[in-house]
């Protein structure tokens, strides 16, 4: 290929990133809109959440980060994100909060209840939780949140990053090791950048509100939409099994499992939370 052909190439994907990127900003409300510091959409990137992680922390608002294709986008517990292009919403966002880590518990769980009620206001409604972060409809996955935290000693801050499933090749889906689903399957032929621009307003919201109110107004929010209450359940810790009924979960995000009689609590990590 010359140069020509390359440097023609370069600005083709570039105006179709800037094209992507201005159609979400037009689908945003003024209020939604004011909380975004800054977004930038990439046609091909290694993966949204090292991008987020490798910028600086805007001292207000949200920095947001897509991509229409992850070269290794990542999931929990090292997993890859299986991300081909034009297919799905890969999206990271990096926030500061006014208080210490410690302050942070719980911080996944909303974000996840913020991603699930937009897609209640797309008409997704089918569209639940599990606990501690995945997004399902019809027992199936829709998507997941990773988050990352970090702080300076000063200020603490959060990257959280989706995978949102929207109409996923039938050949990049044979690599995901679960039963999983996309938007077009469920009947919802929603465009990409609307899909972002709602996702986007209700995470902004959600993230002033926790930074706010710390994670209580969440508690009842969580409850409404999760899938395995009241259900038998087992935790996976490594070797480690407890099997249990969900009860909800507490005011810091930890699971309730009624245990042999007992309530037992269960923080996030790498436990695993499977049908019993």
């Amino acid at each position: 290929m010359n140069s020509v052909t390359d440097a023609t190439l370069a600005a083709t994907v570039t105006a179709a990133a800037l094209d992507e990127g201005d159609a979400i900003l037009a689908e945003l409300s003024t209020a939604a809109r004011s909380r975004v510091a800054s977004l930038q959409f990439l046609m091909d990137t290694a993966s949204t959440q090292a991008d987020a992680l490798a910028a600086a922390v805007p001292a207000q608002g949200c920095a947001l980060f897509l991509a229409d294709r992850q070269a290794a986008g990542q999931g929990r517990r090292g997993r890859t994100w299986i991300s081909p292009p034009g297919a799905n919403l890969y999206l990271s966002l990096s926030r500061q909060f006014a208080h210490p880590l410690a302050a942070l518990g719980g911080l996944s769980l909303a974000a996840g209840v913020a991603v699930v009620e937009a897609l209640h206001a797309l008409g997704v409604l089918e569209a639940g939780l599990k606990w501690p972060n995945d997004v399902l409809a019809g027992g199936r996955k829709l998507g997941g949140l990773l988050v990352n935290l970090r702080s300076d000693g000063a200020h603490s801050a959060a990257v959280i990053g989706l995978g949102l499933n929207l109409r996923m090749p039938a050949d990049a889906g044979a690599a995901i090791d679960q039963p999983w689903c996309d938007l077009a399957s469920l009947g919802h032929d929603l465009m990409r950048a609307r899909v972002a621009a709602t996702v986007i307003a209700h995470l902004a919201e959600a993230l002033a509100q926790f930074d706010a109110e710390g994670f209580a107004p969440f508690v009842a929010r969580w409850d409404r939409h999760d899938l395995f209450r009241d259900r038998e359940v087992r935790i996976v810790d490594g070797a480690d099994v407890a099997t249990g009924t969900v009860l909800g979960i507490d005011g810091a995000g930890a699971l309730r499992l009624r245990v042999d009689g007992s309530e037992r609590r269960f923080h996030g990590g790498e436990l695993r939370l499977r049908p019993a």
